[in-house]
């Protein structure tokens, strides 16, 4: 099928050291967020709290960053297609399909890293650990937005975002593990488009009816309006 509208996700920045770290005994700091909602004062730190970050997936690296205990690797899963040129068409995907959660580098994003760091903290080069929102989560990292260096007869031409049946199988993967697991499971899309999509609002309200928290990005600026999912009356829009 020719390729369609992709969701596209929101900025970020994001750097990292490939050196090997560790978390235990690290002295820890509160970025400017978590102060301005007193995160330090709160005695919430998600613990028992399923995050299913729905983005990029991690990269490669994701170990230095973060404890094994946060991130339930075994649940993460990646839902991608393949784009290529067809003569006579133009550049075509193909049908959703079941993969890892990593990034591809170099051409991916680490958005889904970033992400994850602002819900459970990050090493920084075995210096420091920098607080999360909810610390004490586990995070489920389902990659559902991606990136491709497509050839073609005039070069390459490289695509980044996802897909709405990409999310929707994302969002739809979380609403059925959810009744398997034992504690409260949230989704988190730091993700948007400009338009609404039945098919990622059909995946909502599933993900709803099984008792699953729908969080979304409202956008990167403010006078560019709502943005959907975010936009949606069921979903928790924030950002």
């Amino acid at each position: 099928m020719p390729v369609d509208v992709m969701m596209y996700r929101e900025h970020f920045a994001f750097q990292f050291d490939e050196e090997s770290v560790t978390t235990a005994g690290l002295p820890e700091v509160t970025p400017f967020n978590l102060d301005m909602i007193d995160a330090e004062w709160t005695s919430n730190d998600g613990e028992g709290v399923y995050v299913a970050v729905l983005d990029t997936g991690l990269l490669p690296q994701w170990p230095f960053f973060f404890s094994q205990a946060n991130i339930r690797d075994d649940l993460g899963i990646g839902f991608r297609v393949d784009i290529w040129w067809e003569p006579g068409i133009g550049f075509v995907r193909g049908p959703v399909y079941a993969s890892d959660f990593i990034t591809k580098v170099p051409e991916g994003s680490g958005h889904g890293t970033h992400v994850t760091s602002t819900v459970v903290g990050f090493n920084v080069n075995n210096l420091y650990w920098v607080r999360g929102v909810a610390p004490e989560a586990q995070i489920i990292p389902v990659l559902v937005l991606d990136a491709w260096n497509v050839s073609y007869p005039g070069g390459y031409m490289q695509f980044t975002g996802g897909f709405y049946d990409q999310i929707a199988y994302g969002i739809y993967y979380v609403a059925d593990l959810a009744e398997t697991l034992d504690g409260p499971v949230i989704i988190s899309m730091s993700l948007g488009g400009p338009a609404p999509s039945p098919i990622i609002e059909d995946a909502i309200n599933y993900a709803i009816s099984k008792g699953v928290m729908v969080v979304a990005s409202a956008g990167n600026e403010g006078y560019a309006g709502m943005g959907w999912p975010g936009a949606y009356p069921q979903v928790i829009s924030c950002g």
